[in-house]
C-alpha cells in the first residue's frame, strides 16, 4: 500500500496543482481583478485550495475505499482541509508572507482535515489518534517545503517548461513528502486493528 500511495500523492498532487495554474492563478482576471480585498482572496483561496485538496482526496480514495468504511467521506475531508489551507493562506499571506508561510497554512489544514479523517481511521485502528499530529506534519512539511520551494523552481524552469510544468514539479514534490509520511503512518495503523477487527 506504501508505494501505491505515495505514487497516487506524487501524481495527484502533480495534476491539481498544474490545474491550479493554469485554471485559478490567474483567478483575479477569471473574476474580477487582482486588487480586490482580503475577503475576496479569502473566497479565491478557499475555491482554489479546496478544489485542489479534492483532486487529491479523489486520488486517495481510489487507493482507500476497500480498506476504509465510508472512505468516499475522505474527499470532502480534504476539501474541508483545502478550503481551510486557502483561507488561511490569504490572510497570512497578506499579513507577512515569509518562509514560516507554508508550514503554519499546512498546519492549519492539516489539523482540521486529519481530525476529520480521524473519524475514519478509527474505525479500523485503535491507534487512530496518531494521524492527527502525523498529519499536521505531513501537511505542514509538504507545503513548507513548497513555499520555499517554488520560487527557485519558477526562476529554473519556468521560461524553459512553462508555469504549469513548473507548478506540476512542485506539487509531485509536495505530493511526495505529503505521501512518504502520510503512507508511513497509515501502513503501521493498518497493523493496529481496532478492537473490533480483533
Amino acid at each position: 500500500m506504501w508505494n501505491t500511495w505515495i505514487v497516487a500523492n506524487v501524481l495527484g498532487s502533480a495534476i491539481a496543482w498544474s490545474l491550479f495554474v493554469s485554471v485559478f492563478a490567474q483567478s483575479g482576471n477569471l473574476f474580477g481583478g487582482a486588487n480586490e480585498g482580503s475577503a475576496f482572496r479569502a473566497i479565491t483561496g478557499a475555491i482554489t485550495w479546496g478544489i485542489v485538496w479534492g483532486i487529491i482526496g479523489g486520488v486517495q480514495w481510489l487507493i482507500l475505499k476497500n480498506l476504509l468504511p465510508y472512505a468516499l467521506l475522505w474527499i470532502p475531508t480534504q476539501i474541508l482541509g483545502g478550503v481551510i489551507m486557502g483561507i488561511a493562506g490569504e490572510s497570512l499571506f497578506a499579513a507577512q508572507g515569509g518562509v514560516t508561510f507554508g508550514w503554519i497554512v499546512g498546519a492549519c489544514g492539516g489539523l482540521v482535515s486529519g481530525i476529520t479523517q480521524w473519524l475514519l481511521i478509527r474505525r479500523v485502528s485503535q491507534q487512530a489518534w496518531w494521524w492527527i499530529p502525523g498529519h499536521v506534519i505531513a501537511t505542514a512539511a509538504a507545503m513548507g517545503t513548497s513555499w520555499l520551494s517554488i520560487a527557485s523552481l519558477l526562476q529554473i524552469f519556468g521560461s524553459v517548461i512553462g508555469l504549469t510544468a513548473t507548478w506540476a514539479i512542485c506539487g509531485a514534490i509536495s505530493g511526495f513528502i505529503y505521501g512518504t509520511i502520510t503512507g508511513s503512518i497509515f501502513n503501521w495503523l493498518l497493523h493496529q486493528p481496532s478492537r473490533s477487527k480483533l
